[in-house]
């Protein structure tokens, strides 16, 4: 029911633009929690929406997911792996999505080798995409 509410009143528009400021943001103060609330609240809305999943690619979610990724994918953060798991759920659709800067990106977070689950991560993208 809510996941309705939020279809209802343009949610997916909504929570792109808190993603972007937060992204405008960088690094100030509250821009990093900013990020990793609205990039979770993008993973649940997506989670089983295959009709959302694909209007998500259609107003830009890899360049969203991409400068998330760009900003925090050194610190390990949630927001990396809330971003990662969110293209994983679109992945698991059937989607085909990527592109050469996600590309760029996934080896960015691949080379940096302090996080295992976000490397897992990657592969697994990267796997499901050349099977798609």
């Amino acid at each position: 029911e809510g996941n309705k509410l939020v279809q209802k009143n343009d949610g997916l528009k909504h929570i792109f633009n808190l993603l972007k400021y937060g992204v405008n943001l960088g690094n100030e103060d509250g821009a990093e929690l900013l990020r990793n609330v609205t990039a979770g609240f993008l993973l649940n809305y997506l989670v089983d929406q295959k009709d959302l999943q694909e209007e998500a690619l259609d107003k830009n979610l890899i360049d969203i997911a991409c400068d998330v990724l760009d900003i925090d994918s050194k610190s390990q953060g949630n927001n990396s792996t809330h971003v990662l798991l969110t293209l994983e759920v679109v992945n698991d659709s059937g989607f085909q999505f990527l592109d050469e800067r996600l590309i760029n990106v996934l080896i960015a977070v691949l080379t940096d080798d302090r996080s295992s689950e976000l490397s897992q991560i990657c592969l697994e993208l990267l796997h499901g995409q050349a099977e798609n």
